[in-house]
């Protein structure tokens, strides 16, 4: 149980009783390690590489449309809670539809 002590000390980041060092703490993930393995998991640590950016769907697929110009706009108003028409097509009838398919 005295070692079981020690060793939650060490994690707390107090010196153990045999005289060796403090445990270092990591920048980025706040985990402690001994000394001698810190550089290792510096170089290693998933919280210091840099996340991808999300896809954007919408942009990604108007991009070269005439609606590009309009997603900026779009979003604004989406933000500001306008709601935004129903989707009207015509079909090759000429009938009009909501875009859904019977």
């Amino acid at each position: 149980e005295a070692s079981f002590k020690a060793y939650l000390d060490v994690l707390d980041g107090k010196e153990m009783d045999s005289g060796s060092s403090i445990l270092e703490e990591c920048p980025h993930c706040k985990r402690k390690f001994r000394f001698d393995r810190i550089a290792k998991h510096e170089t290693r640590c998933p919280e210091s590489k840099a996340k991808p950016a999300k896809l954007d769907v919408v942009a990604k697929l108007l991009a070269g449309t005439p609606g590009e110009k309009h997603i900026a706009e779009v979003r604004r108003s989406i933000q500001n809670g306008i709601t935004l028409p129903p989707l009207v097509m015509k079909r090759e009838n000429g009938e009009e539809s909501d875009g859904l398919q019977e």
